[in-house]
């Protein structure tokens, strides 16, 4: 059985050995996903899948593979029709730019490996770099072909490959040396590039199709195999547009496309990858600018951040440059909205900027960081403690206490005594937000520091919140000190014995409702009217429960 490009598959027998060719293609490729290179098991799987192709290859001259968005393809013939792996790698490779692949006799190990290494980047990488039959061809990779190759180029790329120079390939061409390469092959790499049957604008009805056509089209919800074609469409022509400065038609498409994904269909993760890709595609720089433009108008945000969180880490790269470079408070809120939503994501690279000279960027990112960070970020946080703007170390002293953890809380009673005074307020209101018992010998501290002060006044009054807050029964004979405090000399204000009750409430537990009950014998009215409500609504709640 000789089965050449020029010959079609047609047999069972033979489109079952492309089938098992494209599985080990498939196999090789996903396993690029879970393996990073040099791993043990990945080599083993790429050397399993090389042996597998070459003893199924033993019997050829060559195999051919048509690749469109719906699977794999001998003539008209469909090459593991049912098997959704092998129709999932197609259109892997379609977005990827490729049409066709060729498996030569003779195919090398350092060949199929460079094939599926490279085939794993991204298709705007493989674009940026020429499309990857033109990086096959400078890779020197002679026993796979993919779509139409320059074989002068393949030639003079292999002699070179071992050492020659380019006079001695010159020469060699001239004296015929490219017969070496299957003369079908090349015939048959030179006609069946001329046309695709499933290139992009195949159909008559699509040659001048523009992009309001093709989003009146989304908006009526193609079926599957029309919306695969509808997005190998909008890529160049969304592109061509934005070029010209034409960006409100493509954000349309992108919007609708993210539509597509969010509204619940049964839709493949197949095709949600090709409209992810897609989104991708389309979404340039400027594409992106505009975004985040439309984002800060009024009433865009609801369906202008979901096309934004799908593009990924382009779309959060600008977010944060344009977060960083505007002026005009409404659009930093607006933009601050859009990063949260990154969530997790978002906190690699606000971390990464946090060296920047601007006092209010720095601010500005510690407080995302409260929104989206975890106590694994607090580590940046110990140089931001001396940073030279007071706003920027009170901005981080108060975003420790959203995500600091006891590391946090352990961070601020260290640092302290170094604090202005002025920055006390806040640390002891991040300890009570905290929560963490470590905190306690300072919160005690500061509550039972005696000053005329009304900032020490509202330091104290801090520290009484904090402790309710830590729940710490160590605190109650502080706290029902200053409740039934009485000298004569010293007054402590109604307003601070009350927190001190409120905090008391919040503890629970025997003796801190002792200490309430205390409160009801004191002589300030108001003290004494709310701790009785306060054992009223305690009474209550444990009759009802």
């Amino acid at each position: 059985m000789e089965t050449t490009p020029n010959r079609r598959a047609s047999s069972r027998e033979e489109l079952q050995v492309l089938a098992d060719v494209a599985l080990e293609l498939q196999k090789s490729f996903k396993g690029l996903d879970y393996y990073n290179e040099g791993h043990p098991a990945l080599s083993e799987l790429l050397t399993k899948s090389f042996n597998s192709i070459t003893e199924r290859l033993q019997s050829f001259d060559n195999i051919s593979l048509i690749v469109k968005r719906r699977g794999f393809f001998s003539g008209f013939h469909q090459v593991g029709k049912d098997i959704v792996p092998l129709v999932d790698l197609a259109r892997d490779l379609y977005i990827r730019g490729v049409r066709k692949i060729f498996l030569l006799n003779g195919l090398k190990q350092k060949d199929l490996n460079t094939f599926l290494y490279t085939l794993h980047n991204s298709p705007r990488v493989l674009q940026e770099r020429g499309g990857i039959d033109a990086i096959l061809v400078e890779q020197g990779v002679g026993t796979i072909w993919v779509n139409e190759i320059s074989y002068d180029k393949l030639i003079g790329k292999d002699l070179d490959y071992r050492g020659e120079t380019d006079e001695v390939a010159s020469h060699a061409m001239a004296e015929g040396h490219e017969s070496k390469l299957p003369e079908s092959s090349l015939t048959v790499s030179r006609e069946n590039t001329k046309t695709d049957p499933e290139a992009p604008l195949a159909d008559d009805k699509d040659v001048n199709i523009d992009l309001k056509e093709l989003l009146m089209e989304l908006k009526q919800g193609p079926d599957k195999g029309r919306l695969l074609k509808i997005l190998g469409l909008i890529i160049p022509i969304a592109r061509e547009d934005i070029s010209h400065g034409e960006l409100d038609l493509s954000l349309e498409i992108l919007r609708e496309l993210s539509n597509f994904i969010d509204t619940p269909a049964d839709n493949s993760a197949g095709l949600e990858a090709s409209i992810l890709t897609t989104i991708c595609e389309v979404a340039s720089l400027p594409m992106i600018t505009h975004l985040i433009e439309r984002l800060c108008q009024r009433d865009n945000a609801l369906d202008t951040v979901p096309v934004l969180l799908k593009i990924g880490d382009a779309s959060l790269d600008r977010l944060l440059d344009m977060m960083a470079d505007r002026d005009d408070l409404h659009t930093r809120k607006h933009i601050a909205f859009a990063i949260r939503k990154f969530g997790r994501q978002a906190s690699a690279k606000v971390c990464s900027r946090l060296s920047d000279e601007r006092w209010f960027v720095v601010r500005n990112l510690v407080s995302l960081l409260g929104e989206v960070g975890t106590p694994e970020d607090i580590a940046h946080f110990e140089k931001l403690l001396s940073h030279g703007d007071e706003r920027v170390r009170k901005e981080v002293i108060r975003t420790l206490g959203k995500i600091g953890g006891i590391e946090g809380a352990r961070l601020i009673l260290n640092r302290f005594d170094q604090f202005d005074r002025s920055l006390h307020h806040t640390a002891v209101f991040s300890l009570g937000l905290l929560g963490e018992d470590i905190a306690l010998p300072l919160l005690r501290k500061i509550l039972n520091r005696k000053g005329f002060m009304s900032a020490e006044e509202e330091l104290r009054a801090e520290a009484v919140v904090a402790l309710g807050k830590l729940k710490n029964i160590g605190a109650v004979p502080d706290l029902e000190s200053l409740l039934i405090s009485e000298r004569l000399f010293h007054k402590e204000s109604d307003t601070l014995r009350i927190a001190a009750a409120k905090s008391l409430v919040a503890i629970g537990g025997k003796d801190a409702l002792h200490a309430i009950d205390k409160g009801t014998h004191v002589k300030r009215q108001a003290v004494k009217d709310t701790c009785a409500k306060f054992l009223k609504q305690i009474a209550k709640t444990t009759r009802e429960s």
